[in-house]
């Protein structure tokens, strides 16, 4: 096995439409296929809004940044 997180450090998204939710859940899916997690950080507010509304955050671990996603 290659790697089994992909972290995605979010700190210069500040809009994300369906094509970006979908992008992240394709990411998370093919990870969870291959035995593998997605963990997101510096998820701005209005991001992190989207992402609870439509439930999406259950799917991954949101970290605050990328040296802490990098030691779980």
């Amino acid at each position: 096995k290659v790697t089994d997180r992909l972290i995605v450090d979010m700190e210069e998204v500040q809009f994300c439409d369906s094509n970006g939710l979908g992008a992240l859940l394709m990411a998370e899916r093919e990870m969870r296929k291959h035995g593998g997690s997605v963990h997101l950080v510096n998820v701005h507010k209005k991001v992190m809004d989207l992402l609870q509304i439509t439930q999406v955050d259950r799917g991954f671990t949101i970290g605050d940044t990328v040296a802490n996603a990098a030691k779980k």
